[in-house]
């Protein structure tokens, strides 16, 4: 009798847990990927299978990743029109279609029917009405653990899942300048979880330079992007990431690290 693996998700447990905890730190996203589903011999291309959730809403997302013109790309495209999905984005190789997930039962059935698009050819799939997108206001801890216990408790085969928290806040000495301190965790089937620390600051200027610096001695790697100023550290330990985001942003923003929060029993 085949045996069925604890959900991958679970390895984010020790994330959410860490972070939730820690004062002024909000959690930004949770995903998860169902395993690529590579197409019949002969066609080139994958079908991605995802649930993102977002603080203003969830969404379930499959990337047809293959040329627009081939007829497993056009056939699936038909059958996620006929579901209720619609066309996000188009791409020279990819079609990346979406469904807003409402509520808890809705995104208990839409993990279904990800799970049932992957079962070939012959798999009946509803047919459904398109959604809008409703907009939501900020998720409390609360909201996104009960969306994490939905995905985990629904046991599909993941391939990846990440979730990440941040903080922002005035860089200390600099006013005009902001500092976000973003903690991203990611788990790959195979591969332990990581945590990439993430320092951003919004201005180019020599206080942010000595601050990046700084980083640099700690053993970050500096990085940028248009008008944002980066460093980047990566970490295999959950409690030692959350003790340097904290650390770090009190460091920059000049608050004082207030103690870690008890959870509710």
């Amino acid at each position: 009798m085949k045996t069925r693996r604890p959900s991958l998700i679970r390895s984010l447990e020790p994330m959410l847990s860490a972070f939730h905890n820690l004062r002024g730190f909000e959690q930004r996203d949770l995903m998860a990927t169902l395993g690529p589903l590579p197409q019949s011999a002969g066609s080139d291309g994958n079908m991605l299978r995802a649930i993102q959730c977002e603080e203003d809403g969830s969404y379930a997302l499959v990337r047809l990743e293959g040329s627009p013109k081939a007829t497993w790309v056009r056939r699936y495209k038909r059958m996620l029109l006929n579901a209720g999905y619609r066309v996000r984005a188009r791409l020279p190789d990819e079609i990346a279609m979406v469904r807003w997930i409402l509520d808890k039962g809705d995104l208990v059935q839409e993990l279904r029917f990800l799970a049932r698009l992957g079962g070939g050819k012959g798999v009946p799939l509803p047919r459904r009405a398109p959604r809008q997108r409703t907009q939501r206001g900020r998720r409390s801890p609360r909201e996104w653990l009960a969306l994490f216990e939905t995905i985990r408790d629904a046991r599909l085969g993941l391939d990846s899942c990440a979730t990440s928290f941040r903080r922002m806040g005035p860089l200390s000495g600099d006013k005009e300048t902001s500092v976000e301190v973003r903690a991203v965790a990611i788990r790959d089937a195979g591969r332990k979880l990581g945590v990439h620390l993430l320092v951003s600051l919004s201005a180019a200027t020599p206080v942010v330079e000595s601050v990046l610096t700084d980083l640099e001695a700690r053993g970050y790697k500096r990085s940028s992007y248009r008008d944002t100023y980066c460093a980047i550290r990566a970490f295999y330990s959950v409690p030692r990431a959350a003790h340097e985001s904290q650390r770090v942003f009190a460091t920059l923003a000049g608050v004082v690290p207030t103690p870690r929060r008890e959870p509710r029993r």
